[in-house]
């Protein structure tokens, strides 16, 4: 979403961070609010990403590391367990999908 909204936050950072005492210039600091005016995010992120897709055509091997990080971080999360409707260590007293007078 930050990115997505990076051309509409740029054009109202004038208005919305006036640079008076109390207000959202004053708060955040002169600074943050210039780079919200003169940054333009969605370009740098396009360069960036144009970037890390040439990386990964080369078989840069930071990127394959960084990618399966990535990866191992998010399914050992608790969004990616639940994606993964992984239930937990159980144990079961009959083997499931096996009737218990099947066993032997």
């Amino acid at each position: 979403m930050i990115v997505h909204d990076a051309a509409e936050v740029r054009r109202a950072a004038p208005i919305a961070f006036a640079r008076t005492p109390g207000t959202g210039g004053g708060f955040y600091g002169e600074g943050a609010v210039r780079e919200l005016e003169t940054q333009d995010v969605q370009e740098m992120c396009r360069a960036g990403l144009a970037r890390v897709k040439s990386l990964e055509a080369q078989d840069d091997a930071f990127i394959q590391w960084l990618k399966r990080r990535a990866i191992e971080g998010f399914y050992t999360s608790q969004a990616g367990l639940k994606e993964l409707d992984y239930k937990g260590n159980s144990f079961y007293s009959v083997s499931p999908g096996c009737p218990p007078d099947a066993q032997p």
